[in-house]
């Protein structure tokens, strides 16, 4: 997934390595919860502040139908 010119992987580095699922859609994270893809939880530190501003950004954005957004390897 691309905002402005830089990939999410690149933005959220530390959730990306947590992420067992590496090509799931925007869309997808959606419909549940971020953390339920995890390959463990979440430690603190920057994993957490990664985490919150990556559903932050998530809870904000508005898909359009055409979209479909994932992290790109």
């Amino acid at each position: 997934v691309w905002l402005g010119d830089q990939q999410l992987r690149y933005m959220f580095p530390r959730i990306y390595a947590l992420e067992e699922n590496k090509e799931c859609s925007v869309a997808f994270k959606l419909q549940g919860d971020v953390e339920l893809s995890l390959r463990r939880q979440v430690r603190g530190g920057v994993e957490a502040q990664q985490l919150v501003q990556l559903q932050d950004l998530i809870g904000s954005s508005v898909l359009g139908f055409e979209r479909e957004w994932s992290f790109l390897r």
